[in-house]
């Protein structure tokens, strides 16, 4: 009887041991599986442009050569932009000529292709066919300056449009920039005076007739966003936002005066202070007033915190701080966070510098970090890294569990 008894007893534990095999073997697959997400999230920029890349270079396009034609025209946007990186110190003159000679392709292939007979339906026509081939010569990445981007066959939303204005302007068509926040695209006027548009990044850069409600179009007040704006303006605005790659700057003081309401070149006039330790309690006024309208603006808040860190008024830092989404805040962001004395991200700030630079070099300094992904990332890296370490351990406590059962079995058999 003692000996059933105790077969039973054994075959029980064994059955219990079973099961807690099986839930290790489960927690330690469950880690891997979110170690693995978690780099899949925070690197998710870039797979999808790695993706945008291999999609571009598997389709129709057969190796762009480039052709002869180098030829600059100054009335074109693209070709004034070029020659402005050049100017600047952004390009050399070897990428400026292969920059010059991939947009001609371009213009030349939207010559050679779209057509329109000055109608309205006629320009809705030639507007989709030119927004369609820019996917055709360019993929999408996020790009700051035209020249070294152009270069590679490559282009983000603000390229696109120079690109498609340019186009239209060549066949009469009265064609506009409109800014969103983080985004911009493309506008033309109708015969009735009225706007259309075209979003020229869907579907990696083949563009689609936008949806305006969508919630990709961030609201902003600031009339700086989705207004129409061609000309020197825009010209002016290229050179801004291309500030801090330049070799020779823009005058900042003069362009605040010649745009004092103007979204990005206050951002940047109120950074560049910033940065210096020039801003002043009048500066910071006019900063806190402006974000009453340009409400998504980060280059603003960071302003603004670091004045408040500069008159030691840490806890008014840390308010302004914690506004700054997560999806805009970057390295500079970032590092404030740091000099803020978060705990999270001083205790991350080896790991971010990692995944600052990876996402870096793959794209030529192209791409901001997100700091958002990067946490989110973390976070599941830490759930994952959690489950693999319970399932270590648990692993090891019923090994030793198992033997102390075979033992005790033994000695009982052994009586």
């Amino acid at each position: 009887m003692n000996m059933r008894i105790r077969e039973a007893k054994f075959i029980n534990e064994r059955s219990k041991c079973q099961i807690y095999w099986l839930l290790m073997c489960l927690s330690f697959a469950a880690g891997l599986f979110f170690v693995f997400i978690s780099y899949a999230v925070a690197f998710s920029s870039l797979k999808n442009l790695g993706d945008y890349k291999k999609d571009f270079y598997k389709r129709q396009y057969n190796a762009l050569t480039i052709l002869p034609d180098v030829n600059l025209d100054m009335n074109l946007l693209t070709h004034k932009l070029i020659v402005s990186d050049r100017l600047r110190g952004i390009a050399d003159d070897t990428i400026a000529r292969i920059a010059t000679a991939k947009v001609n392709q371009y213009l030349n292939n939207v010559g050679r292709q779209c057509k329109s007979d000055g109608s309205d339906n006629g320009n809705a026509a030639f507007v989709s066919c030119a927004g369609h081939l820019i996917g055709q010569h360019f993929y999408y990445t996020p790009a700051i300056e035209v020249s070294n981007n152009y270069a590679l066959n490559r282009s983000d939303c603000d390229t696109n449009t120079y690109l498609l204005m340019d186009a239209a302007h060549l066949h009469g068509i009265d064609a506009y920039i409109i800014y969103a926040p983080s985004h911009a695209f493309f506008a033309w006027k109708d015969s009735t005076g009225h706007f259309q548009y075209w979003e020229t990044t869907s579907s990696n850069n083949k563009g689609e007739v936008p949806e305006l409600s969508h919630d990709f179009y961030e609201k902003n007040f600031s009339p700086s966003y989705y207004t129409p704006f061609n000309g020197v303006r825009v010209e002016d605005i290229y050179s801004t936002l291309t500030y801090a790659i330049s070799n020779i700057k823009p005058d900042l003081d003069a362009m605040y005066k010649k745009y004092p309401g103007d979204a990005f070149v206050s951002s940047w006039y109120y950074y560049e202070k910033a940065v210096n330790h020039k801003l002043t309690k009048n500066d910071a006024r006019i900063l806190l007033d402006l974000l009453q309208v340009d409400i998504t603006s980060s280059d603003k808040r960071y302003a603004l915190v670091q004045y408040f860190m500069s008159v030691n008024d840490h806890n008014r830092a840390l308010e302004i701080f914690k506004t700054i989404g997560l999806k805009r805040c970057a390295e500079d962001c970032f590092q404030t966070g740091v000099d803020l004395g978060l705990k999270r991200y001083q205790y991350s700030q080896s790991l971010f510098d990692w995944y600052s630079g990876k996402l870096k070099s793959k794209f030529n300094n192209n791409i901001r970090s997100n700091v958002g992904d990067f946490f989110k990332g973390l976070a599941l890296a830490v759930m994952g890294g959690g489950f693999i370490i319970i399932s270590i351990i648990g692993s090891a406590i019923l090994l030793i569990r198992k033997k102390k059962i075979k033992a005790c079995i033994t000695n009982q058999i052994d009586r």
